[in-house]
């Protein structure tokens, strides 16, 4: 199994968005403001979305 390690930036996105309810992460993750106010590569920013858009979040905590 690869290990793989994030960016502290990618880190704190997911643990703070994985608290909001269902109509405020949406509401963030459809914000360009919010999204470029993270300061994520593309591929950090994709990741994020598509991790909360599948609902596949549960080891957010645990991304190092």
């Amino acid at each position: 199994m690869e290990n793989k390690r994030i960016s502290p930036a990618l880190y704190a996105a997911a643990k703070s968005l994985k608290q909001l309810d269902k109509e405020s992460l949406e509401a963030r993750l459809n914000d360009r403001s919010y999204l470029d106010s993270l300061g994520l590569s593309d591929a950090e920013e994709k990741a994020l979305i598509n991790a909360f858009l599948h609902n596949n979040t549960d080891n957010v905590a645990d991304w190092e």
